[in-house]
């Protein structure tokens, strides 16, 4: 093989979408569980928690793609998945609060 030979990389997509999904599952997950269990004035636990699913939910979904990339990563593609984890992961999160503020308790 030659060097200048172009290697095919995997697509963003595959990985944030997956790791993205995985991310908004988590952050409905403990905020239901907080919920249940009445922690939700207790802001700086649950904003620890939260960060924490949050860092290692995106350097997973990098770890991924860059395995799937055969080692190889650049930054600017390090940094495609780990914001396009984080947006997926932000609007099923938004889109659960909405639905927790207007349908299942409106008045919290």
């Amino acid at each position: 093989m030659e060097q200048n030979e172009l290697i095919e990389k995997a697509p963003v997509k595959n990985s944030a979408l997956s790791y993205g999904v995985i991310l908004g599952l988590v952050s409905i997950i403990l905020s239901v569980a907080f919920y249940l269990l009445d922690l939700t004035d207790q802001n700086m636990i649950g904003g620890l928690i939260g960060v924490a699913a949050l860092v290692v939910i995106i350097a997973l979904g990098i770890s991924h793609y860059k395995k799937a990339n055969g080692g190889q990563l650049s930054l600017s593609d390090g940094l495609k998945v780990g914001m396009l984890i984080a947006v997926i992961g932000g609007i099923l999160a938004g889109l659960y609060q909405i639905l927790f503020l207007t349908v299942i308790e409106p008045d919290f």
